[in-house]
C-alpha cells in the first residue's frame, strides 16, 4: 500500500465543471500550479493568469471530451511552481 501512497500524493487530481471552472484540486494539484486551493476553486484558467494559447490548448480538449462523453489525453507545458515542465493530463467525463 505505500507504494500507492507515495505515487497519490504525486498525481495532481482537478474537478471543474461545464464552464470549466476549478471545483476540486487535491495538493499535489495545488503545488503543481503554485497557487492555493482557495485561489483556485470557483475559477477558470483564463481567470487564474494562464496563457491564452494554454488555455485554448486545454480547454479545447475539455469542450471535446464534454461533446463526446469519451475520455482524451492532452499535453502541454506549463510554468508552475517547479518551473517549466511538460505535463500529460487525462481528462474523463463524469455525468450525474
Amino acid at each position: 500500500m505505500k507504494p500507492f501512497k507515495k505515487l497519490s500524493g504525486l498525481l495532481s487530481i482537478t474537478h471543474l465543471n461545464h464552464q470549466l471552472q476549478y471545483l476540486y484540486v487535491n495538493p499535489a494539484a495545488e503545488r503543481k500550479l503554485g497557487m492555493p486551493v482557495n485561489e483556485l476553486v470557483g475559477k477558470t484558467r483564463a481567470e487564474l493568469g494562464f496563457s491564452a494559447e494554454l488555455t485554448h490548448h486545454l480547454e479545447s480538449c475539455w469542450q471535446k471530451v464534454l461533446a463526446t462523453g469519451e475520455m482524451g489525453m492532452i499535453g502541454f507545458e506549463f510554468s508552475g511552481s517547479n518551473g517549466i515542465a511538460f505535463y500529460q493530463d487525462y481528462v474523463v467525463p463524469e455525468f450525474a
